[in-house]
């Protein structure tokens, strides 16, 4: 009975160990699983982190392609060509297709187009069919910019008409002609005739006034110098001129040019401020003025009569500007039994003042009546106008003894 209990022990005994080992198998089966996805993972983050995929370059200048070449650390190994058909500087084609998934530190080749070939040959249009301006427009439509037209007087082809073509120096006797994109050449076209001579109009801007006078002198032209103001241009310097440049004209036809006299200054509405602020404007804006203050009739006082310039004008920082504020109408006091002279002082004041005041002054005589006896002459004993206003230019009425 007892072997037989101890033989059941083990097999318990055994059966346990042999679980726990089972489990901590499956255990570590699970931790070495979860390191391998990690590491997995890490891999393939490295991995894609250091591929790049290549976008299609259509339509990119190669500037455009090696700053994204930069950004992704890929180098960008350029090829020109020439094309008809894509712009100067633009890709034309990539070795690397559209969409490849490319190691970083890899290398791309580009095909970058060198504008359209300076050595290919062209077949003119016959230029004596055409005018100017579609001369110039084959000219550049064709990419040919070493050409030229110029000028010519002529007493048998009319002004604007073609005369012949100089090629590389060499005059071309063909109507059509084969000629290289890198090729000078050179179109002629009449002037007309010399007795009715036409001239382009010459381009003053960016030139000083020196300098605008030496090429009127030197091709004798008929130019009118009108000085204005600028806020932008400097004193002396060329601001507009009547005629387009490149226009044509007779020579002795008359062009205005307008020169800066420098910044100005703006005059103001100063009906805005009033006799006791305007001053402080005007020395704050910069204005050399005088201000007159005079009487008037119908302008409230201290309120603005008139300026000498008118609103908006613009004019030099040493031109003078009067302006002239009301001091309403003349006041008189009250004079009765006083002074006649007192009175004359006071309307010659008012009157240096502009109120054109009269005085229309009767005498008599202090006998003529008793009450006049005891007064001084020289006395007013009647006057027209007392304690009030007096418009301008009216006539005051007074009574003096003598």
């Amino acid at each position: 009975m007892g072997l037989y209990d101890d033989f059941n022990n083990n097999k318990e005994e055994e059966y346990y160990q042999v679980k726990q080992s089972k489990w901590y198998l499956r255990k570590e089966l699970i931790y070495l699983g979860i390191a391998l996805i990690l590491v997995f993972s890490g891999s393939l983050l490295l991995y894609n982190s250091n591929r790049v995929k290549v976008p299609s370059f259509a339509n990119m200048s190669n500037g455009q392609v090696n700053e994204w070449g930069r950004d992704n650390g890929l180098l960008i190994v350029t090829k020109t060509e020439f094309s008809d058909d894509i712009e100067k500087s633009f890709i034309i084609s990539q070795e690397t297709p559209a969409g490849t998934i490319i190691s970083k530190n890899s290398t791309i080749e580009v095909v970058v187009s060198g504008g359209k070939d300076p050595q290919k040959e062209l077949i003119t249009p016959v230029f004596k069919r055409m005018t100017e301006e579609e001369i110039s427009k084959w000219f550049i439509e064709n990419d040919i910019s070493q050409y030229e037209l110029i000028y010519e007087y002529s007493s048998t082809i009319e002004k604007g008409k073609f005369i012949s073509t100089v090629v590389d120096g060499i005059t071309v006797d063909e109507e059509e002609f084969v000629l290289k994109r890198s090729s000078n050449i050179k179109v002629i076209i009449s002037k007309g005739s010399k007795d009715k001579e036409q001239i382009s109009v010459p381009d003053f801007s960016g030139k000083s006034l020196v300098e605008i006078k030496r090429i009127i002198e030197e091709d004798d032209l008929n130019v009118v110098i009108k000085e204005v103001f600028s806020d932008s241009i400097d004193k002396g310097y060329f601001v507009s001129q009547s005629k387009e440049v490149g226009s044509m004209m007779i020579r002795n036809e008359e062009i205005e040019v307008c020169i800066s006299k420098g910044k100005g200054l703006k005059v103001i509405n100063f009906g805005k401020y009033n006799r006791l602020n305007v001053e402080e404007v005007l020395s704050k804006e910069g204005f050399k003025y005088i201000v007159v203050e005079r009487y008037s009739s119908s302008v409230e006082y201290g309120k603005l009569i008139s300026q000498s310039k008118r609103v908006g004008a613009v004019i030099n920082y040493d031109e003078l500007i009067v302006l002239e504020y009301s001091l309403a109408k003349v006041k008189i006091g009250n004079y009765l039994g006083e002074r006649y002279n007192d009175l004359i002082e006071f309307i010659e004041k008012c009157n240096m003042k502009y109120a054109n005041i009269k005085l229309d002054v009767d005498y008599v005589s202090t006998s003529s009546s008793e009450e006049y006896e005891d007064m001084e002459p020289g006395t007013i004993i009647e006057i027209s106008k007392l304690n009030e206003e007096v418009s301008v230019g009216e006539t005051i009425s007074v009574i003096v003894l003598k």
